[in-house]
């Protein structure tokens, strides 16, 4: 996921898609997102975490509804932030190694355009 991530930061910073702030990656641990990577993540942008201060929930509930484009694994889109989120357009990276009921995790949240990408 953080090398999906990371070219689409470089491929912004090139051609300026959309405003940094509105990507956002929402893992469970964000201690295990790459270092690099950091930054884009929900304690990161709201400078603590969710874990220990729960007051912090309500405002990253409104940082993911405010973002353009959310990064996180098939089974992160069911948990914690993303629980009770729809996705409009979903993207499964190395979509060959996914199992059907992972996929099927994002999909059924609301998604009207699904693109795969993977190695045959």
């Amino acid at each position: 996921m953080d090398n999906v991530l990371e070219r689409f930061v470089l491929m912004n910073s090139q051609n300026a898609l959309i405003e940094d702030d509105k990507i956002l990656r929402v893992a469970t641990e964000s201690s295990r997102v790459n270092a690099s990577m950091q930054k884009y993540t929900i304690d990161a942008r709201l400078g603590g975490n969710l874990n220990d201060d729960p007051r912090l929930v309500q405002k990253a509930e409104r940082r993911v509804k405010q973002a353009r484009i959310v990064f996180t694994t098939c089974t992160g889109a069911g948990l914690g932030l993303l629980r009770n989120m729809h996705f409009a357009t979903v993207l499964i990276d190395e979509a060959s190694q996914l199992t059907e009921p992972a996929g099927l995790i994002p999909l059924v949240k609301g998604c009207q355009t699904a693109i795969l990408v993977g190695d045959q």
